[in-house]
């Protein structure tokens, strides 16, 4: 699900247009103000009580004062909107009607969505009387707002939900793989998608084909070339063509590093895998820590620590 953007405003010089506003301030009060983000960073500057337009370097007016907002130019566009800003302790957020223009002034779309969110600046999910659909930058609709919940493309195809069930649309806005999952995850760099159905986890390809049958308690969203897996709540490691490459044998698993993570056997025994599922330490410690700046990995059993040094968030081997 979309949420709604953080959209910033103030005077903008892009691409020979001036945004221009009106204000009932006198000229010695403050037109603006500054805006954070939730660090407390400035991100940006709003203009109080005024409305927006455009005009022209040498002065024509483009487009006439009519908007509350219109945000930041990024790759050729902006957002513009009808509406008003919501106080988020350091932060704003705009409620109201946001549209899209062109660094030429031209309106792409007039302000209509709810919520509007871009793939790629080329393919927009927007939210619209409590649908979703899909638009092109170009200032075409390529659905209807006709779904229940929406998400970005990745590797061409965006899940989508019908009816209480999951599938997804290729980048013409056809099915591609029609909704009858219960859960669906986004395509992954492999081509493949976790879903779920009747409570039990698979593996599609892009063709919606099943890679693994859904068979598994869980399977975790794919890191890498490999997922976690849970069977008879214990975790194992998948790799993305649905194969087992460690058995259900973990109880717990925690992050070390990008490379590694801690698995902890029925024996509660800890060990480390690595990014390919590999068992690289055995699971024959009471408990393993990376200090704070994961320069090393402590090992204890019992009292007795031994530690082993990273570099570059992998385990340094002895020569």
């Amino acid at each position: 699900m979309i949420t709604n953007q953080k959209l910033l405003c103030g005077l903008l010089l892009v691409s020979g247009l001036n945004c221009t506003s009106n204000t009932d301030s006198t000229e010695n009060e403050k037109t603006f103000e500054f805006l954070k983000n939730e660090r407390g960073d400035t991100i940006g500057q709003r203009t109080i009580k005024k409305q927006h337009g455009f005009t022209s370097k040498d002065g024509k007016v483009i487009i006439e004062l009519q908007y509350d907002y219109i945000a930041d130019f990024e790759n050729g566009i902006a957002f513009i909107g009808i509406g008003k800003f919501i106080k988020n302790d350091s932060y704003e957020t705009f409620e109201g009607k946001t549209g899209i223009i062109d660094s030429t002034g031209r309106i792409l779309f007039s302000p209509q969505f709810d919520d509007v969110e871009l793939y790629d600046r080329k393919i927009g999910v927007y939210r619209k009387n409590s649908k979703y659909g899909f638009f092109k930058i170009n200032g075409t609709f390529l659905t209807d707002s006709i779904f229940e919940d929406a998400e970005l493309f990745y590797h061409d195809l965006a899940r989508v939900k019908m009816k209480n069930k999951y599938g997804f649309i290729d980048t013409t806005g056809h099915i591609a793989i029609p909704c009858r999952f219960d859960f669906a995850d986004d395509f992954q760099k492999n081509k493949i998608a976790v879903v779920a159905v009747h409570g039990r986890y698979g593996i599609i390809d892009s063709k919606g084909a099943y890679v693994l049958h859904p068979v598994y308690e869980k399977i975790e969203p794919f890191d890498a070339d490999i997922a976690y897996f849970k069977d008879k709540e214990l975790f194992g490691v998948l790799n993305y063509k649905g194969e087992v490459v460690q058995k259900a044998i973990f109880k717990d698993k925690v992050y070390v590093t990008d490379n590694y993570e801690r698995v902890c056997n029925v024996n509660n025994k800890w060990g480390l895998i690595d990014e390919t599922g590999r068992i690289v330490i055995e699971m024959q410690y009471d408990k393993i820590r990376p200090d704070p700046e994961r320069t090393k990995v402590s090992f204890w059993t019992g009292d007795k620590e031994t530690s082993i040094e990273l570099i570059d968030g992998r385990l340094k081997t002895s020569n």
